[in-house]
């Protein structure tokens, strides 16, 4: 799972395909982020020479009655405990100072009415 793109990805991508002696295992990319940058610079043989696929993964990738569906499960596994979120609630009239504020690693803010 990519965050980042940009050259970065481009670079990584090359060095993984060059290094693998089994090109034909799968090699599934999801750019979900970029960080480093919009547009990454890729070979045309790195889609042909190895099993790898590069896909997208957001916010439009979803469709929103695919979303909603999966969201009552996704509630009862956090519920239950199965997914770990670690939050803080601030109001929303506080966004100057969340905004601000030194990030917490692990921690999410989350604004409330």
């Amino acid at each position: 799972m990519d965050y980042l793109w940009g050259r970065p990805a481009g670079d990584a991508i090359m060095a993984l395909l060059r290094a693998r002696a089994d090109r034909s295992r799968a090699l599934n990319w999801i750019q979900i982020g970029s960080m480093a940058g919009p547009t990454i610079e890729l070979p045309s043989v790195a889609l042909r020479s190895a099993n790898f696929r590069l896909q997208g993964n957001g916010q439009g990738a979803v469709s929103t009655r695919a979303y909603l569906a999966e969201l009552p499960s996704l509630i009862e596994e956090i519920d239950g405990g199965g997914i770990a979120v670690t939050a803080r609630t601030m109001p929303l009239a506080d966004v100057g100072t969340a905004w601000t504020e030194p990030e917490v690693p692990g921690v999410r803010t989350v604004l409330t009415p």
